[in-house]
């Protein structure tokens, strides 16, 4: 097809400022420097919106990025509609790409044996909810410990909100901050991205609250089960090794991955713990059949920079039979919520040994995070929870956003102060187990 002159012209637009963004302004289009780190970004969205229709948008923001008098004036207003046209086209591609994949709402109720399908074949269940969704819900009563800032000489208070309030504050927090970013234009480029990622967690935050933890433990108990079911002779290996690496074993904090287990099986009846009596095992040395009968699970809640997974899965393969698991391709990671890259190509752990191979670990997730170009590329979102906060992409920008943009570093919402329960005082960790004694305990003392 015969390129149109608006086309034609979006792209030489698009070489201009991509000369700019590298550093190389010419004589007709003198640019503020504060603006040129944006501007590849900002011309790669006049592209998108040409690809995906929204042509009069493109059209006008491509007259004004035309224009260098107007190009070295764009001011954080602009900057939001540009974000805002961009968001939109990004929406309607993922609900796109989604329904080819068959991945469902968050609002959509799946049954277990559709839960086993989805995981089996998408290795993903449903798409996390948007923190506006959330936001409209007054019924998350559950209520987390946090810990906000305090000034010099005043001792730290450890207080506790409903989630409802948690995340009605901080919807408040993020737009405040958007708004100030807007009527006050930011002095450097780092307040500005501050701006634009509050821009980004506003509108692609992935939270996960106390019902999504609740529903995607049930789905995961749900894989689980299904596997045992199918063959009477499967044995589940469910290993929760985060916590014995070396820098966390030596202070003695028990980490997401133990305390997800036993949530995921104490949630087992009776019935089926005695069903699969001995068929359910923390560590490939007390796997008793042969590798095709059996599944290694690396359990997390999610992952970040993946460092503490990969560090797990080479201590479990130097101290355990993992490798005859890993040669038979029956190790797997197992998450309530990773993003979409890291579903699609599973996780690769490198050997610290020059010329052996790369192992690539398939994920399985419950809930596909939310893409936010804001986000570090290797995240690719902002996630966090009520019961543990996430400071990459998402604590460390939020408090960067107070101190830079509002101006108060004590305005950090509670939700970016989460104190997890395993770092609270008088807290007694107990041991690890996966005993049916120890497992209706838990199951008794949750139901009270």
């Amino acid at each position: 097809m015969a390129q149109t002159s608006r086309e034609a012209d979006l792209e030489i637009i698009h070489d201009d400022l991509r000369v700019i963004y590298e550093g190389q302004p010419s004589e007709q289009a003198p640019i503020d420097a504060s603006l040129a780190a944006h501007l590849g970004h900002v011309s790669s969205q006049v592209v998108d919106l040409v690809a995906y229709e929204q042509d009069k948008a493109a059209d006008e923001l491509a007259k004004e990025l035309a224009d260098a008098e107007v190009l070295s004036r764009i001011g954080d207003r602009k900057l939001a509609e540009i974000d805002a046209l961009h968001a939109a086209v990004v929406a309607k591609q993922t609900k796109q790409r989604e329904a080819r994949a068959g991945i469902v709402e968050a609002s959509t109720q799946v049954d277990g044996v559709e839960v086993v399908r989805r995981l089996k074949a998408h290795g993903v269940v449903k798409i996390a909810p948007t923190l506006k969704e959330q936001v409209k819900d007054p019924t998350r009563l559950a209520t987390f410990a946090y810990q906000r800032k305090c000034r010099p000489g005043e001792a730290p208070v450890l207080e506790h909100m409903t989630e409802a309030e948690g995340l009605k504050e901080l919807h408040g927090f993020l737009q405040a901050a958007i708004e100030k970013g807007i009527t006050t234009p930011p002095s450097a480029v780092r307040e500005l991205e501050r701006v634009r990622q509050a821009r980004g967690m506003l509108e692609g935050l992935t939270f996960i609250g106390s019902p999504e933890f609740q529903e995607a433990a049930a789905g995961l108990a749900a894989y689980w089960k299904g596997y045992l079911g199918s063959d009477p002779r499967n044995v589940l290996c469910l290993t929760a090794d985060i916590g014995k690496l070396d820098r966390y074993a030596k202070l003695g904090i028990r980490k997401s991955d133990d305390k997800l287990r036993d949530f995921i099986l104490s949630s087992f009846s009776d019935e089926e713990l005695q069903r699969y009596s001995g068929r359910i095992v923390a560590s490939p040395d007390d796997v008793s059949v042969e590798p095709q009968f059996a599944k290694v699970v690396i359990l997390d809640d999610w992952s970040m920079s993946g460092r503490a997974l990969r560090d797990t899965y080479k201590r479990l393969r130097h101290t355990t039979s993992l490798q005859e698991f890993v040669d038979a391709r029956k190790v797997e990671i197992n998450f309530l919520v990773a993003s979409r890259e890291r579903i699609r190509k599973g996780m690769v752990v490198r050997s610290a040994r020059s010329g052996e191979p790369e192992t690539r670990l398939p994920v399985r997730a419950y809930y596909r995070s939310h893409k936010v170009y804001t986000a570090s590329e290797a995240q690719e979102g902002h996630v966090t929870g009520r019961h543990s906060v996430v400071n990459i992409d998402f604590q460390d920008p939020v408090e960067l956003m107070a101190r830079s943009l509002l101006g108060d570093k004590r305005a950090v919402p509670a939700l970016a102060s989460v104190v997890a329960e395993n770092a609270r005082p008088g807290v007694v960790i107990a041991p690890d187990s996966l005993t049916r004694t120890s497992l209706r305990k838990q199951r008794r003392t949750r139901k009270k």
